[in-house]
Order: C-alpha cells, then sequence, then structure tokens
C-alpha cells in the first residue's frame, strides 16, 4: 500500500509539472491565430482542441494506477465491512448470551429470594410457637411458685414421707428387698410424726400395718439357695461310684499243716482239700446287685447330675417351686443309687439334698402398701387447698 502511494504522488507530480506547459503552448497558439479565426464559443473551442490533443502515456499510466488503487481501495473496504460484520454478529452472540445468562441469573435469584422468604416464614412461625410455648411454661412455673410459697412445713415432710413409701414399694416389687422396704416405712412414718397432725392418725395405721406385713415375710433365700446348688455342681466330681465288694469269708480257713506221722493217702486228701479251697471260694451277699459301669456311662450319669441340678437353679431364679423339688428329688435319687454312700462327698450332698427339699422358694409379696394411696390421696387434697388459697 505505501508504494501504491508513492506511484501515485509521483503521477500527480508529473502531470501538475506538465499540464500547464500543454496548456501555455494552447493558449499561446490561440492568441497567434485570434485575429484570423472568428469568433466562437469558447466550449467549443477548448472541445475541438482536446480531441485534436494527443493523450500521454503518463497519463494512461496514472490512470491505469488510481484504478488499481480505486480497486485496492475497494477490496480493503470490503474487507474492512466483512470483518466489522463478523465481530458485530460474535458481539451479538455475545450479547444474546450474556442476556441469557442475565435472565437465568435472575430467575435463580428470584427462585432463591422465594425460598429465603418460605425459609424466613418458617423460622418466625417456629420462634412464635417456641415463644408461646415458653410463655405457657412460664405460666406453669410461676403457678408451681405460688403453690409452693403457699405451701406449709408440714406439706414438705407430707411430700418426703410419700417419696419414702414410694421407694419402699419399688425396693419390695421390683428388687424383692423386704428388709430396705420396711425401713423405708418406718423412716416414712418417723417424718409423719413429725408433723404432729392428729389427721394423718389413719395414715400412720396404714403404715404400721404395712410394716407388720413385711417385718412378717420370710426372707427371700434364692440367691442362698442358688450358691448352695452351685457348690453341689462342683462336688459331683469327686464322688465315688457304689462299687458292690464282697465280704470276706469270717470263718478261719483251714491252714493246718499236714502231719508227718498220718499215712499217705491221708496226706494227699488234705492237701487236695486245701487246694480246692484256695481257688473256688463261695460267698453270699444279700441286697440288690447293680451290673459295673463303664468310664463313659459314668461320665453321662455325672453329666445329667450337673443338668439336673442347674434346672433346680433355674427354678429358683424363676420362682418355680414345683419344678425344684422335682429336680432335687431326683438328683437324690441318683446319688442315692450310684454312689458310694459311705463316702464323705456322697455324704455331704445327701445333706445338702435334705435341706434343699425343705427349701421354700416361693415369697408371696402383697400386692400394694395400704399407706400408698392414702398418702397420695392426702398430698391431692392439700394441692387443691393450697391452690383455691392462691387463687384467691
Amino acid at each position: 500500500m505505501k508504494s501504491n502511494n508513492n506511484d501515485k504522488s509521483t503521477i500527480d507530480n508529473s502531470i501538475e509539472e506538465t499540464a500547464p506547459i500543454t496548456i501555455d503552448a494552447v493558449v499561446i497558439d490561440k492568441a497567434e491565430q485570434v485575429d484570423d479565426i472568428p469568433l466562437v464559443d469558447d466550449e467549443s473551442v477548448l472541445v475541438a482542441d482536446k480531441k485534436k490533443r494527443p493523450v500521454s502515456k503518463l497519463a494512461i499510466l496514472s490512470l491505469i494506477l488510481t484504478v488499481i488503487l480505486a480497486i485496492i481501495i475497494g477490496f480493503s473496504i470490503d474487507y474492512y465491512l466483512k470483518n466489522k460484520n463478523s465481530e458485530q454478529s460474535a458481539i451479538n452472540a455475545l450479547v444474546i448470551k450474556q442476556a441469557a445468562l442475565i435472565t437465568t441469573i435472575d430467575k435463580k435469584l428470584k427462585a432463591q429470594l422465594e425460598a429465603n422468604q418460605r425459609n424466613n416464614t418458617n423460622v418466625v412461625n417456629t420462634v412464635e410457637r417456641q415463644l408461646s410455648k415458653q410463655q405457657q411454661t412460664q405460666s406453669i412455673i410461676n403457678q408451681k411458685i405460688a403453690e409452693l410459697s403457699g405451701r406449709r412445713p408440714n406439706d414438705w415432710l407430707l411430700a418426703e414421707a410419700n417419696y419414702l413409701v414410694t421407694m419402699a414399694g419399688r425396693k419390695l416389687w421390683q428388687e424383692k428387698d423386704q428388709k430396705t422396704a420396711a425401713a423405708l416405712l418406718v423412716t416414712a412414718d418417723k417424718r409423719i410424726s413429725e408433723m404432729n397432725d392428729e389427721s394423718l392418725i389413719n395414715l400412720r395405721l396404714a403404715l404400721a400395718k404395712d410394716i407388720a406385713t413385711l417385718s412378717a415375710l420370710p426372707k427371700d433365700k434364692s440367691q442362698d439357695i442358688a450358691l448352695a446348688i452351685d457348690g453341689l455342681i462342683a462336688q459331683i466330681d469327686n464322688l465315688k461310684l457304689n462299687i458292690i465288694t464282697l465280704s470276706e469269708k469270717t470263718n478261719e480257713e483251714s491252714s493246718q499243716e499236714l502231719s508227718p506221722d498220718a499215712s499217705r493217702l491221708a496226706h494227699l486228701k488234705k492237701n487236695w482239700q486245701v487246694f480246692l479251697d484256695g481257688i473256688v471260694k463261695v460267698r453270699r451277699h444279700e441286697g440288690r446287685t447293680m451290673p459295673l459301669m463303664s468310664a463313659k456311662q459314668q461320665w453321662y450319669l455325672e453329666e445329667n447330675l450337673k443338668n439336673k441340678l442347674i434346672q433346680a437353679q433355674l427354678a429358683v431364679y424363676r420362682k418355680q417351686q414345683q419344678a425344684f423339688s422335682r429336680s432335687i428329688e431326683l438328683s437324690n435319687t441318683w446319688v442315692l443309687q450310684f454312689f458310694d454312700r459311705e463316702d464323705s462327698a456322697t455324704k455331704f450332698m445327701l445333706n445338702e439334698f435334705k435341706k434343699l427339699e425343705k427349701a421354700n422358694i416361693n415369697v408371696e409379696y402383697p400386692r400394694d402398701l395400704l399407706s400408698r394411696n392414702m398418702i397420695g390421696d392426702e398430698l391431692v387434697r392439700r394441692n387443691i387447698i393450697s391452690a383455691t388459697a392462691t387463687e384467691q
């Protein structure tokens, strides 16, 4: 492009230098012939002069360069316009994309705003409900404070006695501890006696009956019985089987020595008789004869005896008197039948079985305490009186 511009400037300069010369020559010629040529119009004279004037090569070259320059400029303008259109299209597409993105963001923001508004509404509702509950709780607390402020010291003692009676019931029915339950009832009676209120005489009578009932109950020996059965199970391995031992002959056996003075025949007879007596012995035994047990049968017997005692132990924990008595009776029978009664371990187990057969594992506890309902009714009556006095 720079070379074309330089050429164009060179051509323009050459035209400027040559054109006046030609025009001056034409003017001089016209001046010389002015007297001879008749007067005509100036324009027609100029046109005729131009037709007659020859076209120079430099003008043609200038024209060609001008056309080329115009073409180049046209292509440049067209290229510029095309690039501008493509850039404008890209800008328009980007604007559309940005508009769509802005629309999407706007929708999301609106949705988020609505969600936040809903959450805020829910939070406000929740806070209002909590405030309402707190107000209700506060009113209840104020009411309780008013009730407590209106109570007398005796009411506190009665409430403590009620707590002690409740704990006595739990000790009796859940832990089967009648001794502790009776002690708690005694303490409750002391608290009521400190009130010096003659209107509670019936309550004290009920407490006295409950204390007497619990004191008369037999002691629960379930734990002691279960531990005793554990000791018996451990002694089973030390028992000896009942093996029959034939008694020795009480009569003196013949141990006479042969007399050297006897005859040979008598000597042979006596020796033969001594020999027979030494080989064959016949003895009598009265009683039931049991066959001998193998080691495997003995193991089964011991395991069955242990299993039966474990069943008795479970019956103790479940308070099943009939199952307990049946297991102890069968275990006693097996020990008597299969084990040596003269052995110390066997004697110990038989003595323990006799004690366990007399044991009573069932203790009938009272279903309810007379004082429990009475002290509860008295507390309700006093609370109603206190609430009425507070309202007034």
